[in-house]
């Protein structure tokens, strides 16, 4: 008789959990993972940007932080170096100027009179903004007309 309770595998007694708690559990870590991803998904999407006025009064701190500035191209500052790809240009809020250089094709707007632009890169520690991107913006189209 000992020798068959030996032989005999000991049975363990799993956890058992009530069915409507592990669907709650379930639908908690669905409702977990979804929130992760749309909170990393819609992150880039809601970016702030600066004005050059702000860009300027935040100082060193900002140095070399990827940032988004808005404002005008000023028309007579704009330097196109073909051969490098390269744009450099003064971008101004009315009250401050930021020299931008632009490494790339700006978009066809760029050129327009006025025109307003949101560049995305790096302020160096020359006060230079090193543009990655530059986006126009065409808020004239959808401004009400007064």
């Amino acid at each position: 008789m000992l020798e068959d309770k030996a032989q005999r595998p000991t049975q363990t007694r799993a956890l058992s959990l009530p069915g409507g708690l592990k669907l709650y559990i379930a639908g908690a870590v669905v409702a977990l993972a979804l929130g992760y991803l749309f909170l990393t998904a819609f992150q880039g999407a809601t970016v702030f940007y600066y004005t050059v006025d702000e860009l300027r009064a935040q100082g060193a701190q900002i140095y070399g932080k990827q940032v988004r500035v808005n404002g005008k191209v000023v028309p007579d500052s704009i330097e196109r170096h073909p051969e490098a790809v390269l744009v450099k240009f003064q971008l101004t809020d009315g009250k401050e100027s930021l020299p931008v250089t632009f490494k790339g094709i700006p978009p066809d707007l760029f050129y327009q009179a006025d025109a307003d632009v949101v560049v995305e890169g790096r302020l160096g520690s020359d006060k230079t903004f090193v543009a990655n991107n530059v986006i126009t913006r065409c808020a004239s189209k959808y401004e009400a007309q007064g």
